[in-house]
């Protein structure tokens, strides 16, 4: 049987490949994520996974972001902050090929699911970043 993956296992995967493609990714992840029913678990990854792309095809190449995982009760909350390039035209930024294409879009639906943990935010802040 494949071992499960779970939100920890997903966030160290992307921490990884952003640290690959030059960027500083800092973790602090609640342990206690991997806890949740499989649905969750696999929504929290699919919007890591999102999140990430984001990353990959916005931020500044070099720059640091932080991604947050936090549970209270039966309630998670993620957070992935990154600075902007700014250039959120269709079809502009790098290329990722983690990407569905569907960007905070993506995002907004998987976290509207009856098994979502949280709804997005979107900060505007520049920094500062570690």
């Amino acid at each position: 049987m494949a071992p499960l993956v779970t939100p920890l296992v997903s966030a160290a995967a992307l921490a990884e490949r952003l640290t690959e493609h030059g960027f500083r990714p800092v973790l602090d992840l609640d342990p206690s994520a991997n806890a949740f029913e499989l649905t969750t678990r696999r929504t929290l990854g699919r919007i890591l996974t999102e999140a990430a792309t984001n990353i990959l095809r916005c931020a500044p190449i070099g720059s640091a972001c932080q991604i947050t995982l936090r549970v209270d009760d039966d309630t998670a909350t993620l957070r992935v902050v990154s600075p902007s390039t700014g250039d959120y035209e269709a079809g502009s930024g790098r290329r990722s090929d983690l990407s569905l294409g569907r960007g905070l879009r993506g995002i907004q639906e998987r976290s509207s699911s009856p098994a979502a943990p949280s709804a997005p935010g979107r900060s505007t802040g520049t920094g500062p970043w570690p």
